[in-house]
Order: C-alpha cells, then sequence, then structure tokens
C-alpha cells in the first residue's frame, strides 16, 4: 500500500501534458530531454544519411568535373583524385590492356589442360586396345 501511495503521490507531483506545453521553460526542458534520447536511437540512421550524401556528393561532383573537362583518377598514391579526362582515358586503357592479358594467359592455360586432358584419353584408349589385343 505505501508503494502505491508513493506511486500516486509521484504522479500528483508531476506535471501534465497541458502543464508542459503552458510552460515556455518545461516545454523547451521537455524538447531537449526527448532530443537527448532520439539523438542516441536514430545514430545508425545518421550515420546512413551521411553516407548517402557523401555518395551522391561524389557523383555531382563528378558530373560538375567532367563538364569542365576533369574527372576522378586513381592517384598513384593510393586513393583518388582529380584530373584531365585524358589521364582517365589513359588508364581504363591501362586497364584493359591488362584484363586482355590476363584473358589470354587463361585462354592459354586452359588450351594446355585441354591437350592434357585429350593426351590422356588418347593413351587410355591404346592402353584399353593393347589389353583387348593380348587377351
Amino acid at each position: 500500500e505505501k508503494e502505491k501511495e508513493k506511486e500516486k503521490e509521484k504522479e500528483r507531483d508531476s506535471y501534465t501534458w497541458a502543464e508542459l506545453q503552458a510552460d515556455e521553460e518545461l516545454r523547451k526542458l521537455e524538447f531537449d530531454s526527448s532530443m537527448k534520447r532520439k539523438n542516441t536511437m536514430f545514430l545508425p540512421q545518421q550515420i546512413s544519411r551521411a553516407v548517402t550524401t557523401l555518395g551522391w556528393s561524389f557523383v555531382i561532383g563528378g558530373f560538375i568535373l567532367n563538364a569542365l573537362g576533369y574527372a576522378w583518377v586513381k592517384d598513384p598514391s593510393g586513393g583518388i583524385g582529380v584530373g584531365t579526362l585524358d589521364e582517365r582515358d589513359f588508364q581504363r586503357e591501362v586497364v584493359k590492356e591488362g584484363r586482355r592479358k590476363d584473358a589470354e594467359e587463361e585462354k592459354n592455360a586452359l588450351s594446355i589442360s585441354k591437350l592434357e586432358d585429350t593426351n590422356k584419353h588418347i593413351f587410355r584408349w591404346l592402353d584399353q586396345d593393347q589389353n583387348s589385343q593380348s587377351v
């Protein structure tokens, strides 16, 4: 019973919503308290917004750079930087050439392995043929 009486007393001592809204200072204190709680709850959302904003700024910045004759290019020291469109095209050609060489090497490696498989089949066939003739 004493606990119930204490709770009722606390309720009587607390402010109602109308009283909070009527008093400017109490309204401001309640708003600040509420925002402190909400800010910690919305931290992931704020991080998501920051990442999205950063991404859009890179896209918009790329359009602006392109209109001015520049572009994002890979920096030799790592990361990205601003360079001319010719630099960007040169970097793309280097990457394409590297991919083409890798594809040729892979194709050659596959050709050798195919030849080895063919030779294995031929040798097996010859062995089977010899075994069948000796029987």
